[in-house]
């Protein structure tokens, strides 16, 4: 009797946050209809033309995760206190050992999301196997007002610096796979296994995430001003935690030029006041892009899934 009620009442609590996420998606998915960098009508994958053969050991697709998570990773390792041992470690190690690892971890991640995602279907009362094809529209749109917003908050983490930014890119990368998984399952082909996880990144690798990078490299700015303002402009020369990043440099580089021509010590300059300002710049571009990068990821992934266009329309408010 007892594990009946707890189980009534774990239900209810999870019907409530199911509909607290979808409803807040679906204002997230307005303000994306506004935005002018949204980038629109974007193509499904079309999955008759991958081919697989019986044991095929799969190579995972190269998206722009892997550029983006493998850098943030070795900034992190540059400001830790064991940054000293990472030129002994260039050494002794591998070349490829690194990529390696980086490839593992996010095949682990993959493995996650899609246990994730066939967790959250089999505990929501709307998913069967004899839905219409109305109610598979009107489940994957709720389904993808609820990634949304997932992936929107977690912007939040880019309030904790370069450790927050990994985390926040992580996150995304589970959030956007857990988005294909579903929204695969709900039109009754899913993604199952070593293939589907193959499939997976095969439909993230065809969609554009410059985005990321535009993010990475603005969240890198702000890391810069935040330094600055932690050291008063004294170390300016000194901050290396984003070093290997061209376009980082060129903000330096600028920011001394516009110094100079402005007759402004940058030295004596008190950015103090920019302690509070900054995290929660960093917290609004974080959220702001990672809605826009998903929403890229829930269009490719329904209009490779859904049946008709009608059905992978994104901007119909009234399936929503």
């Amino acid at each position: 009797m007892k594990t009946t009620a707890l189980h009534k009442a774990t239900l209810h609590i999870s019907n409530f946050a199911r509909q607290k996420l979808e409803n807040l998606g679906k204002t997230i998915n307005k303000l994306n209809k506004n935005n002018p960098l949204q980038q629109a009508n974007l193509t499904g994958v079309d999955l008759s033309q991958l081919k697989f053969e019986p044991n095929q050991n799969f190579s995972r697709q190269k998206n722009a995760f892997d550029e983006q998570i493998p850098n943030l990773s070795k900034r992190l390792f540059k400001t830790s206190r064991f940054a000293k041992y990472g030129l002994l470690a260039d050494k002794v190690t591998p070349e490829n050992s690194f990529e390696k690892i980086v490839n593992s971890s996010l095949n682990q991640i993959a493995k996650i999301s899609q246990k994730w995602a066939e967790f959250d279907l089999k505990h929501d009362e709307r998913f069967h196997t004899q839905l219409s094809d109305s109610e598979r529209h009107a489940l994957a749109h709720a389904i993808a007002n609820q990634n949304r917003t997932l992936a929107t908050l977690g912007g939040i983490s880019n309030v904790s610096g370069l450790v927050g930014i990994l985390v926040d890119t992580l996150w995304l990368l589970a959030i956007s796979l857990r988005s294909i998984f579903q929204i695969a399952q709900i039109y009754d082909k899913p993604l199952t296994g070593k293939q589907g996880i193959h499939i997976a990144f095969e439909i993230l690798s065809k969609i554009d995430l410059k985005k990321l990078q535009e993010k990475q490299t603005l969240l890198a700015g702000l890391g810069i001003l935040d330094n600055m303002a932690s050291h008063n402009l004294q170390n300016l020369q000194n901050f290396n935690s984003f070093s290997d990043n061209d376009n980082v440099q060129n903000i330096l580089k600028q920011l001394e030029t516009l110094a100079t021509q402005l007759n402004i010590n940058l030295q004596n300059f008190n950015l103090s006041f920019l302690h509070k300002a900054l995290p929660i710049t960093a917290v609004a571009i974080g959220s702001a892009y990672n809605s826009m990068i998903i929403q890229e990821v829930l269009q490719v992934s329904l209009n490779t899934f859904a049946p008709t266009p009608k059905l992978a329309n994104t901007d119909n408010d009234k399936a929503e």
